[in-house]
């Protein structure tokens, strides 16, 4: 059995199987404009819901506020209102739901997984996932990152994006009170937290782990549009000028006379 995902999903195929997926509840973030990549993308994506049938939910969509996490917040109290589902999607519009993620997020069992996904910066593709230390969030590596993606599936992590992440149903109906709202961008000890990273510590700290699935990517869509292949891409060019550098001979210094 895969780590994380139903007896009927091993090995992908979960329509196919008799066992009914996890019936799943889209919600669209839309905070700005769209770029024709992701529309293009998203009318590709219905032919996904489509095939998906009785156990795809309906979805929510949110346009208004500038805030990304008030957006967040409206989306998971509209979407509750519906008791029908089992796994809430959170998508947000500057990243491209990656290929097969309805089928996939029809097999999981943990409470929060996230897709992998990069920066969308050419120069700065790192991984968006990260790990804490104490109240210390630092993104992964790229070695660290590397090193999940050539082993695809779901891996324990500290927060991951929100731009293509499954919660379970739960997660979000028993979720302390005392907190506040789901998603919040407080600042902490003179820290910024963005609302994803707010809301993947908080779940952890209530009993619910979060996961990255690496055998989800996730594109994300900006002036550069990264994935796994682009930063695959960028960490050879990285390595070949590193050994490039580390091969190149010293430039003789001139020495030079100091007048006494």
């Amino acid at each position: 059995m895969l780590a994380g995902l139903r007896d009927d999903a091993a090995g992908g195929g979960v329509l196919a199987g008799h066992v009914t997926p996890n019936r799943i509840k889209l919600g669209l973030s839309i905070y700005g404009s769209v770029s024709g990549d992701w529309l293009i993308a998203w009318m590709q994506f219905q032919a996904e819901i489509a095939a998906y049938g009785k156990s795809y939910r309906g979805m929510t969509l949110m346009k208004g506020s500038c805030y990304v996490h008030m957006n967040s917040n409206q989306l998971v109290a509209a979407a509750l209102e519906d008791d029908t589902w089992d796994y809430f999607l959170h998508l947000q519009d500057d990243q491209i739901p990656p290929e097969g993620v309805l089928e996939r997020v029809g097999g999981y069992t943990d409470p929060v997984v996230g897709a992998m996904t990069f920066g969308r910066v050419m120069e700065h593709q790192q991984a968006v996932p990260g790990r804490f230390d104490g109240f210390n969030f630092a993104r992964l590596s790229d070695e660290d990152a590397e090193r999940l993606m050539d082993q695809p599936g779901l891996h324990p992590i500290g927060a991951t994006s929100l731009g293509c992440t499954a919660i379970r149903r739960d997660v979000l109906e028993t979720w302390n009170p005392d907190l506040g709202p789901w998603f919040q961008v407080p600042t902490w000890d003179g820290r910024s937290w963005g609302e994803d990273v707010w809301f993947c510590y908080q779940a952890a700290q209530q009993g619910w782990p979060v996961y990255v699935d690496t055998a989800l990517v996730s594109p994300h869509v900006g002036a550069w549009k990264s994935d796994g292949r682009t930063f695959r891409a960028r960490l050879v060019h990285d390595r070949r000028l590193r050994e490039l550098q580390a091969n190149e001979p010293a430039e003789p210094r001139e020495s030079v006379a100091v007048a006494r």
